[in-house]
């Protein structure tokens, strides 16, 4: 049926083909030298803590769309007592590691990296937790 040429051909072809290479990997700079430190791992901050955290924003921000107010509050917090929400809060990590920054509200957030928003429990909101990167429920004011 196939000639000896051709069935050659064919496992030449099956045995150097098909294969992706894999895209070089690149490493992340090697940080500076560190002077010597005095900071226990008490008191050493976690990665995600070297954001910067405002208590309030530096400039006012526009009202929420009506779908984030009647959800959440717009405001992040720090130190937020809530249950966390797993799905929320590992896109809020998501968001950190895109912008390298925390979110300035939750409609900015919600905007980035939700298609919407998912209903909190009932008589709760949700919020920005900045001191741990977590997404709450907390009782609705």
């Amino acid at each position: 049926m196939f000639g000896k040429p051709t069935l050659v051909l064919v496992c030449a072809g099956l045995l150097m083909g098909c294969h992706k290479k894999a895209a070089p990997v690149e490493s992340a700079p090697a940080p500076a030298p560190a002077e010597t430190s005095t900071a226990t791992p008490e008191t050493t901050p976690a990665p995600y803590q070297s954001f910067p955290v405002a208590s309030q924003p530096p400039k006012a921000l526009p009202p929420p769309p009506p779908t984030v107010a009647a959800r959440a509050e717009n405001y992040v917090r720090e130190n937020v007592p809530g249950t966390p929400d797993a799905f929320l809060s590992a896109e809020l990590r998501n968001f950190v590691q895109l912008k390298h920054r925390l979110p300035d509200s939750f409609s900015e957030f919600a905007t980035v990296r939700l298609d919407s928003i998912p209903r909190p429990p009932e008589g709760k909101k949700w919020v920005i937790d900045t001191a741990t990167l977590q997404v709450k429920s907390v009782p609705a004011k």
